[in-house]
């Protein structure tokens, strides 16, 4: 998973650029197709990385609605998991024991500050609305710099 969203990345400038989904035919539909693996796990970082790169990869929930459900799931997976744990920012791996049907015994894993605050912004960005989703014309998308260099 991790491979797929960070092809993503690097291809789009972390995030700088859209990119043209047609060239990452393979990874939006890998996305698409895990999305309820990751909730299932209850990974939020790859929640967010995979909403995140759905963006980047030019997701509208007016021109996809044959999968604005699977996004969707995905954006609420991430408001409730924060909700349950009742901390603002607060999106740590759980460990295995641990289910969202049994939210009083979340513990988080202890990972240290790399994971507490990776997780969390990972969870944020997958929030956040798409700085391209007001391209009205996507044919005049940048070129991500990696391209041009190729």
């Amino acid at each position: 998973c991790y491979f797929i969203t960070h092809l993503v990345y690097v291809f789009s400038d972390w995030g700088a650029h859209a990119v043209n989904r047609q060239l990452f035919a393979e990874e939006f539909c890998f996305i698409i197709q895990n999305m309820n693996v990751v909730i299932e796990i209850q990974d939020a970082e790859l929640v967010g990385e995979f909403l995140q790169c759905l963006r980047i990869m030019q997701y509208s929930e007016y021109a996809d609605s044959e999968i604005k459900s699977i996004f969707d799931r995905g954006k609420n997976y991430l408001i409730e998991s924060e909700r349950t744990l009742g901390r603002k920012g607060h999106f740590r791996l759980l460990s295995s024991v641990d289910t969202i049907s049994t939210a009083k015994s979340y513990r988080p894993v202890d990972n240290g500050l790399y994971d507490d605050y990776h997780t969390s912004y990972c969870a944020v960005v997958g929030l956040l609305d798409s700085p391209f989703a007001q391209e009205e014309n996507r044919l005049n998308i940048p070129i991500p710099n990696i391209l041009k260099i190729v």
